[in-house]
């Protein structure tokens, strides 16, 4: 038996390191993708959820509550006429 010559060596990284490449290339692209679908829906669930805690979706109270006075001293401006 003949030992493995340093060219054949070299063809043979040559090969795996070129079909490594190429494989390499398609899971980066596939992973990129991945990334930024899974970064729009996390900001879309981010914001919904901001939204639901500020009350962006509510429909409105069925009765609504008057706005409570908070200064009830009588002043000049404000007096009832006699």
């Amino acid at each position: 038996m003949d030992a493995v010559t340093p060219v054949a060596v070299v063809l043979v990284l040559l090969i795996v390191g070129a079909i490594f490449f190429l494989v390499a290339r398609r899971i980066l692209r596939l992973a990129l993708k991945l990334a930024l679908a899974m970064a729009i829906v996390s900001a879309l669930v981010i914001t919904a959820g901001f939204g639901w805690w500020r009350g962006w979706f509510e429909t409105g109270r069925k009765n609504p509550t008057p706005a409570a006075t908070t200064n009830k001293r009588s002043t000049p401006a404000n007096r009832s006429p006699r």
